[in-house]
């Protein structure tokens, strides 16, 4: 797709890129704009999902463009703009190519923009930022898989791993994973995971959004319920049982023992 040369130009503007979207978040993850910021950008998801379904590669682009603009735009930081507009710039032509080459289908690029959404609006500051970086990363590892470049490709487990510590409060499904992250069949990761972790991808992001939960157990006021649902859980006595048999107490009874030992 590019030379050697502008190939590591791309990956150094790629890292670049997703640094200042970084920072924005951080900025009006911050301060008094948040909710603002958060509902214009929900806003966007449901034109973007519709150049999507209709295969619209140009449309989806530029809603795309718009999208990542407005995340930017939304720190009232001009040079921080400027900035990301000019390494934007540098990289059109290879965001257009790698958009309409290596995603076999739009719908897959739209479920990874709601799990950018889904990690940068969540309660997770480091999340937030991980969730940047991996997003821009994300096109490469797929240039990877569709050029069987060696070079460039990380290991499957890795990815997948850091992939699930990310976006763990998302409600993701690991035959996805396997496919649009691993880019391999749910069999062979799952594999590959066992033989990597001991544990299978369902247990592993089980025990991932589990000791999140305990942490802001330790942390957050919040309630029980609700931090059962910022981890991922959609069902609360689900989330309760499998607390009970990791930790082998319940939330309340874990939070009344932390608070006491305080």
């Amino acid at each position: 797709m590019k030379s050697p040369d502008s190939t590591v130009r791309m990956r150094h503007l790629g890292r670049l890129r997703s640094n200042l979207e970084a920072f924005a978040v951080e900025v009006w993850r911050g301060n008094g704009t948040r909710k603002l910021v958060e509902g214009k950008l929900r806003n966007q998801l449901p034109e973007l999902r519709r150049m999507a379904q209709t295969a619209n590669f140009p449309g989806f682009f530029a809603r795309d463009h718009l999208l990542h603009r407005a995340i930017v735009e939304a720190a009232d930081i001009s040079t921080l703009l400027q900035s990301w507009e000019l390494v934007v710039a540098d990289m059109n032509d290879w965001i257009k190519t790698v958009q309409c080459e290596v995603w076999p289908s739009l719908m897959a690029l739209y479920q990874e923009h709601l799990y950018l959404l889904d990690a940068i609006t969540g309660n997770s500051d480091p999340d937030a930022r991980e969730a940047c970086h991996q997003h821009i990363e994300g096109g490469w590892h797929r240039v990877a898989a569709f050029e069987k470049n060696v070079g460039f490709a990380s290991d499957t487990v890795d990815r997948a791993i850091a992939f699930i510590y990310t976006y763990h409060a998302s409600k993701i499904a690991l035959p996805w994973i396997a496919q649009e992250v691993g880019h391999t069949s749910y069999s062979h990761f799952n594999r590959l995971f066992r033989k990597r972790t001991g544990s299978s991808p369902a247990s592993f992001l089980k025990q991932v959004r589990l000791e999140r939960a305990a942490q802001l157990l330790k942390t957050d006021a919040a309630a029980v319920a609700a931090i059962a649902s910022s981890v991922g859980y959609c069902n609360t006595s689900h989330f309760v049982k499998d607390f009970r048999t990791l930790y082998g107490t319940t939330p309340h009874a874990f939070r009344s023992f932390k608070a006491d030992r305080l």
